[in-house]
């Protein structure tokens, strides 16, 4: 009679004390002949269906009802076992005598307990004729009864009655999911009834309780007959399909088709009733077919479908497995494919409703032992005859919630069994997590085959530009010229190097969604059809970003030729930006776009060779190209990442990873993270960083720099980090050659002129200081230190001569002599300068080849 009633029958024939719940105990049902019933009245028919002679109803309210005379006979109470009231006390007074009525214990309703209890127990005890007993409200029912030490013994004895004993009690609770029962079975203070409903079978459900919910097709299409009239012929049996497949009640449909003077699938579908944004005029391979991209999927779905068709003209009745694997990013038309093949399917006769069930794997895991199993038994109960689609499927694998994930896993797939020929089930999530989730359960990977698995790749710029007009057009509204020559950089600024994240067409969407949003604030009086957007539209973030980035290109491209020696350095840094340039023209050529490695790397290098310089020009040519979102740079040390005390460090360090996202973290020393006893935050520290990397992949850029030996040794001590660092660049001593061409850049920018013989005495004190310090050698920084120094004696010399021209603050000609040059003495540790400026340590008199007067040094002398 009532498709939805079906759990209850089979529960029936094993449970003498059946629970019942869910959304259906609230609704009215349709029935046989079209007459709309109560719940209690279609219980009461599906009993009577099920060969129950008598049926007898109680509640908090109401001891005993009944809806049929015969039961009532069935059930009657025995006089002599009655309670005898006590008649009411009395009281004059000026109004006449009155009778005062015992005040009510709100806690308990009166129940003529002995009667009634015993007047159920002989009936349920008795065979010659089978009997259902129906208790209503069953939280608050046995609450109230007085002797609670009576009906614990009562309910224990009818738990207990002979096998052959036919007759039930079903007990109706107001819970509408599995788990709000179990929680109000908690309220029942019965020791035992609780056991006896959260038994479980080997399928972990629950063996004593049923769960009545929305209508099933049954209910609907008599729904239909009766507004026969308001329904168009040729959309019936589709609308008929899709609404038995919304979680609605029939009393929720019903005042929805008596408020509606006609009913089509159009119709349907502008007044909300169908959630599903499939077209209601085209068949599911034509909206398939009409997907943009994913051409590769297409594919795969119409050879599964064939080889269906071909079992269904061969009258072959095992379909094999009906499970598949979705892998891709967010946004890359997973759930479309997934209702849709919900359709393909029902239209061969396969499922019976194809209805789509879309939870996330949080939706199955429970907080505690027991209740994981009752949640994913409840959420594949309602994707039964049609498609459950979980999403980041794979964090069912993982142990962080306390293992209930695993729980959830043993029970998904136990059912898959049991019931793969009502249910297609679809795993969705990220490629590289899908594929440790199928590693890590074998179950899984032999219920899911090889080619049942389906990656949809991330859409094109092209394709995704497409998706963006199309967008508009149901918005009905057009884009202007130039917010079209703009969309190839808007698109590339949201994609953002096409990280792993990015949320493809759902990005588009919620773009096309804020710029409308921008439009109507921007145009309040806007004239219908003039609907334009421009790129006044487009959101702050992305109207800066979007402009073009060939400035900030050719920005770094010229101050890094401008740089002093550094060829090899130069070099690698052209190939790559070269390279990555060429990757972007590839990705917008074709629509699956391969995961580009993160640009991570190591420099090598004593002081003042240029790192940190070269960091922030690549952070301006990673974002240039498209690499990350931004050019920032943030500098920091190794020091910077430590904190004070034990559990801090990972803190600390994941904040700086989170402020120097779409940008580059230059992380300089960091040699003194290499783990060690008296340094022990390291690890934190370290094991942070290569969680970020893997975390934010192409949103980041890090660069780990110090002194080549000491950065050696750093990399050994973790080759898990070592691993992350692909690219590894050296960066050279400058030769005393270019050395002097800094020292004569640093005068070129005050004016100052620097003769040949000048800049003889600069190359010996740099080459003897660069002999003596080595490796700790400071370069461009030493150079700056010696600028620095000549200067100040430039000074001194001037004020000492007292020239009328400098005191009087005219521009004299300026120009370094020979004195102004410190001396190279090999027994001074340190030279003194005015304006407290110190020098450098030992050196020692050395005469080179290097130096000989025929050497050729950049002339500045002439060029002021």
């Amino acid at each position: 009679m009532f498709d939805r009633f079906s759990s209850l029958r089979l529960t029936l024939d094993t449970s003498r004390f059946l629970a019942v719940y869910g959304r259906g105990v609230y609704d009215t049902y349709l029935a046989a002949d079209h007459q709309q019933v109560s719940f209690l009245q279609a219980l009461a028919i599906t009993l009577q269906d099920l060969g129950f002679q008598a049926i007898a109803f109680s509640s908090p309210h109401r001891t005993r009802f009944f809806l049929d005379k015969t039961s009532s006979h069935v059930f009657p109470l025995d006089p002599a076992n009655a309670e005898n009231p006590q008649p009411p006390a009395q009281i004059a007074g000026p109004l006449g005598t009155l009778n005062l009525l015992p005040a009510r214990d709100r806690q308990n309703i009166p129940i003529n307990d002995t009667a009634l209890i015993q007047s159920f127990d002989r009936a349920l005890r008795d065979q010659s004729v089978q009997k259902a007993l129906v208790i209503q409200g069953a939280v608050s029912y046995f609450p109230v009864f007085k002797n609670q030490r009576l009906i614990n013994g009562i309910l224990a004895d009818w738990l207990s009655l002979p096998p052959d004993n036919q007759n039930r009690v079903i007990a109706i609770f107001s819970d509408p999911t599995t788990e709000s029962f179990l929680g109000s079975l908690e309220k029942v203070h019965l020791p035992v009834l609780r056991p006896y409903f959260t038994e479980r079978d080997a399928q972990a459900r629950l063996c004593h309780a049923a769960a009545i919910q929305q209508p099933e097709k049954d209910e609907i299409s008599r729904l239909f007959a009766v507004n026969s009239r308001k329904i168009r012929p040729e959309d019936s049996e589709k609308l008929l399909r899709l609404i038995a497949s919304e979680n609605r009640l029939i009393s929720e449909w019903a005042r929805m088709i008596d408020s509606s003077p006609e009913i089509s699938l159009d119709q349907a579908y502008r007044s909300g009733w169908i959630q599903s944004r499939i077209h209601p005029d085209l068949s599911a391979f034509e909206q398939l077919n009409q997907l943009t991209g994913l051409e590769a999927v297409k594919e795969t779905v119409r050879k599964i479908s064939a080889y269906q068709q071909l079992l269904n003209q061969r009258g072959i009745k095992d379909r094999g497995t009906l499970n598949f694997i979705f892998s891709g990013n967010p946004g890359t038309g997973k759930t479309t494919v997934a209702r849709l093949m919900g359709e393909i399917f029902h239209d061969l006769g396969i499922l019976k409703r194809g209805h789509l069930v879309q939870v996330s794997a949080g939706d199955l895991i429970g907080s505690h032992v027991g209740e994981t199993a009752v949640k994913t038994n409840e959420v594949i109960d309602r994707a039964l005859d049609g498609v459950l689609f979980i999403d980041e499927a794979y964090s069912l694998s993982e142990t962080d919630r306390g293992g209930f994930g695993l729980e959830a896993l043993e029970t998904l797939i136990l059912r898959i069994e049991n019931d793969r020929q009502r249910l297609m089930v679809i795993l969705a999530g990220y490629p590289e997590k899908m594929d440790q989730l199928l590693r890590a359960n074998p179950g899984l990977s032999r219920r899911i085959p090889e080619g049942n698995r389906i990656h949809f790749p991330n859409y094109s710029q092209e394709e995704l530009i497409g998706i963006f007009f199309r967008l508009l057009q149901v918005k009905g509204l057009t884009c202007g010229d130039e917010l079209k020559d703009l969309l190839p950089g808007v698109i590339e600024t949201l994609s953002r190097g096409n990280q792993a994240n990015f949320g493809n067409a759902g990005e588009i969407r919620n773009l096309v969604d804020e710029m409308t949003q921008n439009y109507a604030r921007r145009n309040e009086h806007a004239i219908p059809g003039d609907l334009i957007l421009t790129v006044e539209d487009l959101p702050d973030r992305l109207r800066t970003a979007s402009a073009d980035r060939s400035g900030y290109l050719q920005s770094a491209v010229q101050e890094l030729e401008s740089m002093i020696g550094l060829e090899s350095v130069k070099e690698f840094l052209i190939q790559m930006t070269a390279r990555l340039k060429l990757n972007q023209l590839l990705d917008n050529q074709k629509s699956h776009r391969q995961p580009q490695t993160g640009y991570h790397f190591i420099f090598y290098g004593n002081p003042g060779t240029g790192k940190t310089t070269v960091a922030h020009l690549m952070g301006k040519m990673l974002y240039a190209v498209g690499a990350l979102g931004s050019p920032k740079v943030l500098e920091v040390t190794g020091r910077d990442l430590i904190a004070e005390y034990v559990g801090q460090s990972a803190g600390k360090t994941r904040n700086l990873l989170l402020s120097a996202l779409d940008g580059v973290l230059f992380i300089d020393e960091a040699y003194t993270l290499t783990p060690s006893p008296t340094n022990n935050f390291a690890v934190e520290v370290i094991a942070e960083i290569i969680k970020g990397i893997d975390r934010y992949q192409n949103r980041l850029s890090i660069i780990l720099a110090g002194y080549p030996e000491e950065m050696a040794r750093f990399l050994e001590s973790n080759p898990g980090l070592a691993s992350r660092f692909p690219f590894i660049i050296n960066f050279p001593n400058y030769s005393i050659m270019n050395l002097t061409r800094i020292l004569v850049s640093f005068a070129r920018q005050d004016k100052i002129a620097v003769p040949d013989p000048v800049l003889q005495a600069a190359a010996k004190y740099l080459h003897a200081q660069q002999s003596m310090q080595k490796n700790r050698f400071g370069n461009a920084r030493s150079v700056k230190v010696l600028y620095e120094m000549m200067k100040n004696r430039m000074a001194v010399r001037l004020f000492s001569k007292s020239e009328t021209s400098f005191i009087r603050g005219a521009a004299p000609h300026l120009a370094f002599e020979l004195v102004d040059v410190p001396e190279i003495d090999t027994f001074t540790c340190e030279t003194s300068y005015p304006f407290g400026f110190s020098g450098n340590p030992i050196i020692e008199k050395k005469t080179s080849p290097l130096f000989q007067e025929s050497q050729q040094f950049p002339d500045s002398s002439h060029q002021l």
